[in-house]
């Protein structure tokens, strides 16, 4: 078993890596700043891109922010870091004097969620600068970590980033990497040399254009080298094997087990403040595992056991895990060659923190173990309250298969009838009578065993109607009846409205053109019984029972 917990703080020194540069930029410090709101927002002057916030408490689209910079200064560039409660649209403005503001900068569809604009102001003469807010992307009011403003600069290169900084592949793909060069400020620079890339961790590599593949699952750290810039992204290539606790059942100790097994990361297991507790997945049958990963949020395990069991009553321990490090982390244990599993439980021996265990999401990799299948032997056909006749007209039977034995890996059966002019069945074994006689109800097992069952059913109380085509003494024929696909009605005078009625005396069907003779298409209509009624222009109504095969 190969054993891998990567931190947060690991993902986060990767992000600065890219972040780092030789900044030649010059900018200003001692700024202060008055919102429409009425407080003074100094926080968002204190060098920190993240954490402690400014956000406008009115709520409102029409809020904005007075930046004040000491004194006339050059303006060349301006960095704004939002919170996700930002501005999809906004502009600024400059001021010599506080009073009158020109060159307006309006920007507008702006990104969704916690961002950094950069915005290029050529080169202003300024002391203040306004950011007047024109539709807010939250019903919150305006939330700025961080407003950085800069002295005009000649661009040069001052660091690179990679983009994605993490990725998550399937085992078997591959992931590309960018590498991005950025000036003073963030603004994207042209490379002129070739990156060098190289990546740690066993099995991965990747090409001279950033492409990496890797032979086995693992998290590897990507490294990207340019004109003496270094800049590093993660990625994780999942097991081979699938995630087959996902989406399965789950119970706990305490809390709302299913978070840990729902396939999303913002959803979280959470148990009460007490040692031990424990978190169990159903896996729904016996499986061979492979590997888990375990998304922790901060409130953790120092200390957990990973159990299998293939009853859910005798367990044996996998890992034992013991010292881990507090803070948010993901545990992952690889080749663990496990076999019947049906159940995976874990549980946590003691807490980094005075809160309850608290996993994001718990993946178990894995196969199905193949079993031989256990066949039908014998089937029981009977009709539903062991009822062997339909005596009403146009009814109908639910049959029944009694497969046995019950431990039957399939017990699905297909149903069939000796006499469709009697009766039809459908796949789900509902008998539907046509005419009067006797049908033998055949059901036979989908498993490739051959067994079948039948059951004799007795068909009465059905009219027959015009079935040979005859006149009907009340001045309608029908032919042919049964039908299947085209009917052709005979009748003495002249037609306003053809209907055509379920047994039950829903209209399924009605022509307001038909002409006697023609021939009419039914073959939308479903298997059973039907009326055809005719309403004729001397305001007589004739009908006449067909049966649709």
């Amino acid at each position: 078993m190969k054993r891998f917990t990567i931190s947060s703080l690991t993902f986060f020194i990767a992000l600065c890596i890219g972040a780092m540069s030789h900044v030649s930029a010059q900018k200003y410090v001692g700024l202060s700043a008055e919102a429409s709101d009425g407080t003074t927002p100094e926080v968002i002057f204190n060098g920190i891109t993240e954490g402690a916030r400014w956000q406008d408490a009115d709520n409102l689209d029409d809020s904005w922010i007075i930046v004040d910079l000491g004194e006339v200064k050059e303006v060349g560039v301006l960095r704004i870091f939002w919170e996700a409660a930002n501005a999809s649209a906004y502009n600024l403005s400059f001021s010599l004097d506080g009073n009158t503001y020109t060159d307006q900068i309006d920007l507008s569809d702006m990104q969704a969620g916690e961002r950094m604009d950069i915005i290029n102001a050529e080169t202003v003469s300024s002391r203040y600068i306004k950011l007047q807010g024109v539709t807010r992307q939250l019903p919150y009011g305006y939330s700025i970590y961080e407003f950085e403003v800069y002295a005009p600069v000649q661009p040069e290169l001052s660091s690179i980033s990679l983009s994605p900084v993490e990725a998550v592949v399937s085992f078997g793909t591959s992931q590309q990497f960018v590498v991005n060069g950025l000036d003073q400020v963030g603004n994207s620079f042209s490379l002129t040399e070739t990156t060098v890339w190289s990546v740690t961790g066993a099995g991965g590599s990747i090409d001279q254009n950033g492409l990496f593949t890797s032979a086995q699952a693992g998290v590897f750290e990507i490294t990207a080298v340019n004109n003496g810039f270094e800049a590093a992204a993660f990625v994780e290539v999942l097991p081979e094997a699938g995630n087959i606790s996902n989406g399965k059942p789950a119970t706990a100790s305490t809390g709302n087990a299913v978070d840990a097994f729902d396939g999303v990361l913002g959803t979280r297991w959470e148990s009460a403040a007490a040692d031990p507790q424990w978190l169990m997945v159903d896996l729904e049958g016996l499986h061979s595992i492979s590997d888990i990963i375990i998304h922790w949020e901060t409130a953790n395990a120092s200390a957990y056991i990973i159990e299998v069991s293939a009853d859910g009553t005798a367990w044996t321990s996998i890992i034992e895990e013991m010292d881990l490090p507090a803070g948010e982390r993901s545990d992952r244990f690889y080749g663990l060659e496990v076999l019947n599993a049906a159940y995976v439980r874990l549980t946590g021996v003691e807490r980094t923190s005075i809160y309850g265990y608290s996993i994001w999401e718990m993946q178990v990799f894995g196969v199905a173990e193949e079993s031989d299948p256990i066949l039908v032997e014998s089937i029981s056909v009977n009709g539903e309250n062991n009822v062997d006749e339909i005596a009403v007209l146009g009814g109908t039977l639910q049959m029944i298969a009694q497969v046995s034995p019950v431990e039957a890996t399939d017990k699905t059966v297909a149903w069939s009838v000796d006499n469709e002019e009697v009766a039809t069945i459908s796949t789900d074994g509902l008998l539907q009578a046509l005419t009067n006689g006797t049908v033998v109800v055949k059901a036979v097992a989908n498993d490739g065993s051959a067994v079948e069952g039948t059951l004799e059913v007795s068909v009465s109380n059905q009219s027959t109607g015009a079935i040979n085509g005859s006149k009907a003494a009340y001045g309608l024929s029908v032919f042919p009846n049964p039908v299947a696909e085209n009917i052709i009605l005979n009748f003495e005078g002249d037609l306003v409205k053809l209907q055509i009625l379920s047994l039950t005396g829903q209209l399924v069907k009605s022509d307001y053109s038909y002409k006697q003779g023609e021939a009419l298409n039914l073959s939308g209509l479903s298997t059973g019984a039907y009326f055809i009624s005719i309403t004729l222009s001397d305001g007589r109504i004739i009908s006449e029972r067909i049966i649709k095969k």
